[in-house]
C-alpha cells in the first residue's frame, strides 16, 4: 500500500474512534467525497486525527483536526476547476461560528480577525466574491443538512473556547488556565459539557478534560 493509501486508512480508523453520532452530512471521513478526501490526505500531517466532518454543497467540506480545523473547497465551483482550495484555521484564531440560513440554502461561516462577518447579509444574492462557494471561511449547506451538523457546530465550538484557553483537546494545559468566572458560569458550562458527552459529541476523556478546565483543577 502507497504512502497515501495508508494515510486515508489512518484516517478512517482515528475518525471511527471518536464516538459521534453519524449522519450523510456529518460524521468520519465516510462523509466527505471523493475529492475531498483526497485533500485531506494531502494536507492532513501525519501525527494529527480526524475528530468530525462535515459535508457540504458542491463537494465542499469543513474538517475538525485536533488543533485546527480545514476548509476544503474543491472544483470549478470554488474556482478551482483542477484542484481545490484549502484553507486551515487554528482554533485559538476563530473568533466564532456562524450559521446563516435563507428560504432553502445556508453558510456556515468560520469568523477570524481576517474573516469578520456581519449581520443581514445574503451570500445568494451578491457577486462572486462573497460567493459562499468560492469565499475560503465559508461552507454552504442547504437547510436540511443543518440540522445534522448542529451537534458538530457545538462540539467545535467547545474545540474553540478550549483553545482560547489555553487548552489542548486532551486537556493539556498550554497556558495559564482561564476558568469561567462565577458559580453560575461554571454550572451553566458543566452542562453544556454534559449534554455534548450524552449526544456523543465528546467522547469520556475530552468531557473529563474539560470539566477538569473548568473547575480548575
Amino acid at each position: 500500500m502507497d504512502n497515501q493509501g495508508r494515510g486515508r486508512e489512518e484516517i478512517s480508523e482515528n475518525a471511527s474512534r471518536s464516538n459521534l453520532p453519524v449522519s450523510q452530512f456529518a460524521g468520519g471521513v465516510e462523509v466527505l467525497g471523493r475529492q475531498a478526501k483526497k485533500q485531506l490526505a494531502q494536507h492532513k500531517g501525519e501525527d494529527e486525527s480526524v475528530k468530525f466532518c462535515l459535508q457540504g454543497l458542491s463537494g465542499q467540506a469543513i474538517v475538525a483536526l485536533e488543533e485546527r480545523l480545514l476548509v476544503i473547497k474543491p472544483g470549478w465551483q470554488a474556482a478551482a476547476a483542477f484542484g481545490a482550495r484549502v484553507t486551515s484555521f487554528y482554533y485559538s484564531d476563530i473568533n466564532g461560528v456562524e450559521v446563516n440560513t435563507g428560504l432553502m440554502m445556508g453558510v456556515i461561516e468560520i469568523n477570524t480577525p481576517s474573516y469578520q462577518g456581519t449581520a443581514g447579509k445574503d451570500y445568494w444574492s451578491v457577486g462572486k466574491d462573497r460567493d459562499p462557494r468560492q469565499v475560503t471561511n465559508c461552507l454552504p449547506i442547504n437547510k436540511m443538512m443543518l440540522k445534522d451538523q448542529q451537534p458538530y457546530l457545538e462540539a467545535l465550538r467547545v474545540l474553540i473556547r478550549a483553545a482560547k484557553a489555553g487548552y489542548t483537546p486532551s486537556g493539556g494545559a498550554t497556558q495559564a488556565n482561564v476558568a469561567p468566572r462565577g458559580e453560575a458560569g461554571i454550572t451553566d458550562e458543566l452542562e453544556r459539557l454534559a449534554a455534548l458527552k450524552d449526544r456523543g459529541v465528546l467522547t469520556e476523556e475530552e468531557f473529563d478534560a474539560q470539566k477538569r478546565r473548568v473547575l480548575g483543577t
